[in-house]
């Protein structure tokens, strides 16, 4: 397998995982109340809270490898001052890096409030904030999407032989 089609299929994997991580995250938040015994779709909330946990950690282990995967660029991009870079580049590069922290920021608060849980029928301040941060994510990966849309559409046509 090329780089380019791995690549591809590890962003494909990616976005599954997030499309599940958002949805379930936005109906914990938005849909069911904290309460254990609260329901949504014929399923606790529990079962909601443990498929948007496992599909984070699956998230996270993909960025994880999309970042090693990817080393070389980053090493490149670090070398080179922001003010030097074409405006393409430069969006890119400030984009990726918000979306980066933001990541890294949603995880350490997603992990806080798995770890210490709230008082009963609560949500703690680090699930607050585990939400805050999520939606400025959610918000930097459509930027990052609607950046890399060309390389997205040419990619999808190419891997699934769309232009046949």
């Amino acid at each position: 397998m090329k780089q380019n089609e791995r690549n591809f299929w590890l962003d494909v994997s990616l976005f599954v995982t997030f499309l599940c991580t958002v949805s379930t995250g936005m109906f914990l938040w938005l849909l069911i109340p904290h309460q254990a015994t609260a329901f949504f779709g014929g399923v606790t909330r529990q079962f909601w809270l443990t498929v948007h946990t496992c599909s984070g950690i699956v998230c996270l282990a993909g960025v994880v490898i999309h970042v090693i995967w990817h080393r070389e660029w980053l090493k490149a991009m670090r070398r080179r001052s922001t003010a030097t870079l074409p405006p393409k580049v430069r969006a890119n590069r400030v984009t990726d890096r918000y979306v980066w922290v933001c990541f890294l920021i949603v995880v350490v608060f997603g992990i806080i409030d798995w770890l210490i849980p709230a008082f009963e029928n609560r949500a703690s301040i680090f699930d607050r904030l585990h939400l805050a941060f999520g939606i400025a994510w959610l918000t930097g990966i459509v930027v990052h999407l609607v950046l890399h849309r060309r390389w997205i559409i040419f990619s999808s046509r190419h891997h699934l032989q769309l232009n046949k």
